[in-house]
C-alpha cells in the first residue's frame, strides 16, 4: 500500500488536505521509514508498519491527539 492510499481515507474523513496528512504520516513514522512520504506519496509503506497488529489503530489514536493539540494551540493563538 502506498502512503497516498493510506492517508486518502483519513484526509477525506477528517477534512484535512492530503498533503498535511502525508506530513503527519512522516512525523508518525520517524525512525521507521527511510524516506519522507510527503515527498514520495506513491512509495510503499514499510512492511513492518503495515503488518503491525496495532496499526492503523495506533496511527489513528496518534493522529487524533496531534490534530486536537493543533486545534487547541490555534484557539490559544499559538502557531
Amino acid at each position: 500500500m502506498t502512503a497516498r492510499e493510506f492517508v486518502e481515507e483519513y484526509a477525506e474523513k477528517l477534512g484535512v488536505p492530503e498533503e498535511k496528512m502525508l506530513h503527519m504520516l512522516d512525523q508518525y513514522l520517524t525512525g521507521t521509514a527511510m524516506l519522507w512520504y510527503s515527498d514520495f506519496p506513491d512509495a510503499d509503506l514499510p512492511g513492518e508498519f503495515l503488518e503491525a497488529g496495532d496499526e492503523p489503530a495506533a496511527f489513528e489514536e496518534w493522529l487524533e491527539e496531534n490534530l486536537s493539540f493543533g486545534e487547541e494551540n490555534k484557539m490559544a493563538g499559538v502557531q
